[in-house]
């Protein structure tokens, strides 16, 4: 019988914390695509696109830090004990979530790198690209919070 596994205790409020810190950068990171589409379609604005894209890496942060926390629990209870037995699709699903969300990483890069280069020259090539790399990162952060819905509705913490 293994030992107790590690932040058990607060295991369900790990969870919370984590669903609520994705729900909030999936919000922003929108916030941030319609931000992004205004600015290419239009000069300036861009002091208010770089608070929502700082605000979307630190909420994107704070949930993978929160998932790191919460996963040993999640993993010995909810996925070893159950999910692998009884909904092996939901584990497959949680990996696919997990690599998905891993596509952020570049994407956000990317917005936070073309948005300081507009600001500075302000051309309709960086905007775009400003737009479109946040619009991915927007819809990439949505499916993953989606994605985690569905596994916690099969079988939470």
């Amino acid at each position: 019988m293994p030992g107790p596994v590690i932040f058990e205790a607060i295991g369900k409020p790990l969870v919370v914390a984590h669903a609520l810190c994705a729900f909030s950068a999936a919000a922003v990171s929108v916030h941030l695509a319609l931000h992004a589409r205004s600015v290419a379609r239009r000069r300036g604005g861009h002091k208010r696109g770089r608070v929502f894209a700082k605000t979307t890496g630190i909420l994107f942060a704070a949930t993978v830090l929160t998932g790191l926390l919460a996963y040993p629990n999640f993993r010995y209870h909810v996925r070893g004990l159950y999910l692998d037995h009884h909904f092996p699709w939901a584990s497959n699903l949680f990996d696919m979530k997990e690599n998905l969300a891993l596509l952020i990483l570049p994407f956000m890069a990317l917005a936070l790198w073309t948005d300081a280069s507009s600001a500075k020259d302000d051309t309709a090539a960086a905007k775009k690209t400003f737009a479109w790399s946040t619009a991915v990162t927007a819809a990439v952060l949505a499916a993953c919070v989606v994605m985690g819905l569905v596994i916690t509705l099969v079988k939470g913490v």
